[in-house]
């Protein structure tokens, strides 16, 4: 995701962008978003980073996890609907609740 650093002998040396990119990368991998996706959503020129980019990005991620609970929430419901259904059966163990 970030272009080979320089070296300094042994050792390579990050440039402070890098390292900005470096964080990023950590809190994002907290926030449940792999890299993978990362760069999917990041556009062609998104290095160095800049506070237009990270924001679109983690706008659109935000809208595909508001949209992943929607889906979550109408699962849920349908279970609750199989759950009540069940009851109704002459030998449910739910039947009562």
């Amino acid at each position: 995701m970030i272009p080979t650093p320089q070296r300094l002998g042994r050792y390579r040396v990050y440039t402070e962008t890098d390292i900005e990119l470096l964080l990023m990368i950590k809190e994002v991998k907290r926030l449940g978003i792999t890299l993978a996706q990362l760069r999917s959503m990041l556009p062609q020129n998104w290095y160095p980073l800049n506070a237009q980019n990270v924001e679109q990005f983690l706008t659109e991620h935000r809208a595909h996890l508001r949209q992943q609970i929607h889906v979550l929430n109408d699962q849920i419901r349908q279970i609750d609907n199989c759950l009540s259904e069940l009851g109704t059966w002459p030998d449910s163990p739910l039947k009562g609740r």
